[in-house]
């Protein structure tokens, strides 16, 4: 496991477990709205290497949504 040294004694390392445990803002099955068109309602079905893989929760068979945590919100626009 791969540890992440800062140059300042101040800063805390961490290590690759603890940055991933902490990498994930909105879990599976969490309903998150997208920046760019605020009134479509998304549900996160999964979540893989900082990419969420959203669906419209219509039930209608279809793609998926792909979204960076920076392009999702938590509160409808």
């Amino acid at each position: 496991m791969g540890i992440i040294r800062c140059p300042a004694p101040f800063l805390r390392t961490y290590s690759m477990k603890e940055i991933n445990i902490r990498d994930n803002v909105y879990p599976e099955g969490s309903t998150v709205y997208a920046k760019a068109n605020p009134g479509l309602q998304l549900t996160v079905r999964r979540y893989i290497k900082r990419i969420y893989y959203c669906t419209q929760p219509a039930g209608l068979p279809q793609k998926d949504l792909i979204y960076y945590e920076r392009e999702l919100t938590n509160v409808p626009g």
